[in-house]
């Protein structure tokens, strides 16, 4: 290959890099500018693996992920989202592994007079309403739901 031909193709190649580099930068600190943080103040925690109940704390949430947890206060950014808590429990969420989002609420005769549309409300309900209760994850284990 011509000498020419080399140092043009290896500066493209430096350039795409240069180009590469900065594009990575970038992404880095637009992901850093768009920190979401949430905090929620003032709950007792469970933390599902001590027999004990932490009282009066705060918890920071940033990007989805517990980030600090303390009995004094926590700073945060000024867009925030601040929960108060009230002095609720706070704790992890629990699992029912035998559930029926349908049967659980519907008489059995219901299930075979209504439509299936009205019946997928119905245990789209259910399930709205056992989150409400603090069960995040649940294993249906037979009824008809199928939206």
């Amino acid at each position: 290959m011509n000498p020419l031909h080399l140092t043009a193709l290896s500066r493209i190649v430096g350039l795409l890099m240069c180009v590469l580099l900065l594009l990575s930068v970038s992404v880095q600190a637009t992901e850093q500018s768009m920190v979401t943080q949430i905090l929620i103040t003032n709950v007792n925690i469970f933390n599902g693996t001590e027999d004990r109940l932490y009282k009066n704390h705060h918890v920071l949430v940033e990007n989805n992920l517990i980030k600090v947890i303390s009995a004094s206060d926590i700073k945060t950014n000024a867009d925030a989202t601040v929960i108060h808590g009230g002095g609720r429990t706070l704790m992890p969420g629990m699992i029912d592994n035998h559930w029926h989002s349908l049967l659980a609420t519907v008489p059995f005769a219901a299930v075979f007079q209504n439509d299936l549309g009205y019946l997928t409300l119905i245990g789209a309900q259910a399930n709205r309403d056992a989150l409400l209760r603090g069960f995040t994850t649940v294993r249906d284990v037979g009824s008809n739901v199928f939206g």
